[in-house]
Order: C-alpha cells, then sequence, then structure tokens
C-alpha cells in the first residue's frame, strides 16, 4: 500500500551550469525534503553519478536509451516501489512546434518488499518541452 504522505519533486538540473556550486545545496535539498520520487530533466552523467550517490535508498530507469542518461530520469524508493515498465519518447502532436526531450515515463508497482505492498501502480512522467520560436 502507498504510504498515506508521498512525496514527489520535480527538478530542473540546469545541465552541468555551475554544478560545483550547486550540488551541495541540492544534496540538502534531497536529504531535507526525502522525495519518494524525484523526476528530473536536463541530466548530464556527473549529475546522474552525483544523484546514483546521494540517492542510495532509490533506483532509476536503466536503460539503454540514452535519454535517461543524458537528459531526464526518474529515481523512486526501493522501500515503496519496484520498476514495472518503461516508454520510450513520444511524439508531439502534429503542427505543434516544440522538441520533446526525453518525454518519457516510467510505471512503479508497490515493492514486494514492502510489509503494507498491494499491487497497485503509479506512473512518474518526465517531460521537458522546448517551445520553437
Amino acid at each position: 500500500m502507498i504510504p498515506s504522505r508521498l512525496s514527489l519533486i520535480t527538478y530542473n538540473l540546469w545541465l552541468t551550469e555551475r554544478w560545483p556550486a550547486r550540488a551541495r545545496a541540492l544534496e540538502r535539498f534531497l536529504k531535507l525534503f526525502a522525495p519518494d520520487v524525484l523526476c528530473v530533466q536536463e541530466l548530464q552523467r556527473p549529475t546522474q553519478e552525483f544523484l546514483d550517490g546521494v540517492l542510495k535508498e532509490h533506483d532509476r530507469v536503466r536503460d539503454p536509451f540514452s535519454g535517461w542518461t543524458n537528459e531526464s530520469n526518474i529515481y523512486w524508493s526501493k522501500a515503496l516501489f519496484e520498476s514495472v515498465s518503461s516508454r520510450r519518447p513520444i511524439s508531439p502532436a502534429p503542427g505543434i512546434e516544440t522538441r520533446v526531450r526525453a518525454a518519457s515515463h516510467r510505471e512503479c508497482g508497490n515493492s514486494s518488499k514492502s510489509p503494507t505492498s498491494s499491487r497497485g501502480s503509479c506512473v512518474g512522467p518526465s517531460r521537458h518541452f522546448s517551445w520553437g520560436t
């Protein structure tokens, strides 16, 4: 069963822009708010390695599609969720001038390790749109 309090955070990492100066602040933020699910945008290899180190009790999408490392990813608490499936990027509707960056989602089910587990599931989206001019 999903707990009565579920913390879901979405965070734009700004690629690696001023990353050394922002890394400590992000680590404090994540420890303070302790998200059960974290959806990130503008992910890069250094920021992914950082998040993997800080969020040791979480898992993330591990898929050969490069967008999960170079654009967006979804981290979830291993105590609450386990991976069920993921969807690859989708195309925008015809006529919409946008560049879709790693528009994907991950479906997670309640963890079978949880003592209050039922077999429901939830979907965590990760979308990043850059609108054309």
